[in-house]
């Protein structure tokens, strides 16, 4: 399945991809960007999680500061590398 990203990470849009792919469902509940320390209250607004899945937030502006993606199971299930998906976009993305 192809998920459509590019700033664009609103809690409608996630919910929709969340939808129409079960494994997405499964990897929204092992998805640990609540608790990173980049994670804040406007993306918590929109819904936004699973951005190395969907892409990087859509308005919110943020600092680095600190990044829960290495250690993220659905990271490491995925074999991804990139970090910082909230402020770089998803792993797709940053290629």
């Amino acid at each position: 399945m192809q998920v459509e990203s590019g700033g664009n990470n609103t809690g409608e849009n996630l919910q929709a991809v969340i939808a129409e792919d079960p494994v997405i469902a499964e990897d929204r509940k092992r998805c640990i960007c609540g608790p990173c320390p980049s994670y804040n209250e406007c993306m918590r607004a929109e819904g936004g999680l699973l951005f190395c899945i969907t892409g990087k937030t859509g308005d919110c502006t943020f600092g680095m500061k600190g990044c829960s993606c290495p250690v993220c199971p659905v990271w490491k299930a995925r074999s991804l590398r990139k970090a910082y998906c909230c402020i770089r976009g998803s792993a797709e993305e940053q290629v």
